[in-house]
């Protein structure tokens, strides 16, 4: 992903290219939201805005231990903050940055957290173990309880939340929606 923005923000050979939207949904989203914690060629970027749409991902990257649903943590969920949930255990792409670096990045990135507000099925595809369940009991559930978490934790945080009315778990219902489109094409 470093490449290929570094490719598109190149002026020698896109020079009209102002902005870039990365737009990912269920599993897509997943990677939108851990690429804008994470991602090392954004902030090296001049001259380009880029905004970041994650919708109806099936789990989250936290920033720190708590989880809203904390209260139900079993003592056998020990890797509740590992990563892919948490900043424990990192992969080595995001190894390279500490802690504080990640915080700093994600606060400062235009992220979107598009939802669905009928994505409330327990399908096969919502991940159900202990580390994601204490983010919530669904897709919705979980968007609306980690904006709030970042609403309280990290208020300076250039985030919005985005509902579209009675869409489950449907990326072309998502992305087709007033909503979705104003998301995804919003001059930030």
């Amino acid at each position: 992903m470093d490449e290929i923005l570094t490719a598109l923000a190149d002026k020698d050979r896109l020079p009209l290219v102002s902005r870039i939207t990365l737009v990912g949904h269920s599993a897509g989203g997943q990677f939108i939201q851990r690429y804008a914690a994470g991602g090392r060629a954004p902030g090296a970027l001049m001259d380009v805005t880029i905004g970041y749409v994650t919708a109806n991902p099936s789990s989250y990257l936290y920033l720190n231990s708590y989880r809203p649903l904390g209260r139900k943590l079993p003592r056998s969920c020990t890797g509740y903050n590992d990563y892919k949930y948490g900043l424990e255990r990192r992969n080595a792409y995001l190894s390279i940055l500490n802690d504080e670096q990640i915080r700093r990045q994600y606060i400062s990135r235009r992220v979107t957290y598009l939802l669905g507000n009928a994505d409330v099925d327990q399908d096969e595809n919502l991940e159900r173990d202990c580390a994601a369940n204490v983010q919530g009991d669904n897709r919705f559930q979980r968007g609306l309880l980690y904006y709030s978490f970042m609403r309280t934790f990290f208020p300076a945080a250039k985030h919005d939340m985005v509902i579209v009315p009675e869409v489950g778990h449907d990326h072309d219902a998502m992305f087709n929606s007033p909503q979705g489109k104003t998301a995804i094409f919003r001059d930030w």
